[in-house]
């Protein structure tokens, strides 16, 4: 990394007047180069959709929907990269591809561990016709459609555990849900380093 820059080894890099005019923030000149960064990075999501289409309108599958057919209702809250892999931890439990031990540490903070056992020992009667998901996505925070999306269906005891887990992390910027917050993981220190350089 640039010593002179801090964190920003671009810092002192300008927009090409074309590029600033079309709200682009690449490429950018610097010491004689012009410089395309990867402004992709990863984000993990808990969602839930909640679509009663069906329900209500049971159709065969060529009819036209009807217009007044119920609105699709989905939400996200952006979690952390630690709490995305408990999620997982906890799916392949659910699906009895791992053997849950309740002597096993899952999270390294031991409040959140704790909550994670009494949770899964003694889990809630949660009855919803919510469909849960937890998601990878890698994108621009400003990008109008994502470069990759993996999608994983939960259960609702799981979304319920990692939920909890975001608000005990207590992380300012996970708070507002999806706010384009980029969260400081090896994976998007090493995103936020690749960039393509050319000669001016």
């Amino acid at each position: 990394m640039n010593q002179n820059s801090g964190c920003n080894p671009y810092a002192g890099g300008e927009v090409p007047p074309c590029s600033a005019y079309l709200g682009n923030i690449d490429p950018i000149i610097k010491d004689g180069k012009v410089i395309y960064r990867n402004e992709n990075r990863v984000y993990f999501f808990i969602s839930t959709i909640l679509d009663n289409r069906a329900v209500i309108y049971p159709r065969e599958p060529e009819t036209t929907t009807p217009i007044t057919e119920e609105p699709f209702t989905s939400s996200n809250l952006q979690i952390s990269l630690t709490t995305f892999i408990v999620g997982l931890y906890i799916n392949q439990i659910q699906l009895g591809k791992i053997k849950y031990d309740k002597t096993s540490a899952i999270h390294s903070n031991k409040t959140a561990d704790e909550f994670i056992h009494q949770t899964l020992q003694n889990p809630p009667q949660i009855k919803t016709n919510i469909v849960t998901t937890l998601s990878l996505i890698i994108s621009h925070s400003n990008a109008i459609i994502p470069l990759y999306t993996r999608s994983l269906n939960i259960t609702a005891l799981n979304y319920y555990i990692l939920f909890v887990l975001n608000r005990l992390e207590n992380n300012p910027g996970l708070f507002f849900g999806n706010n384009s917050f980029v969260d400081q993981d090896p994976i998007n220190i090493d995103f936020a380093a690749l960039n393509l350089q050319f000669p001016l």
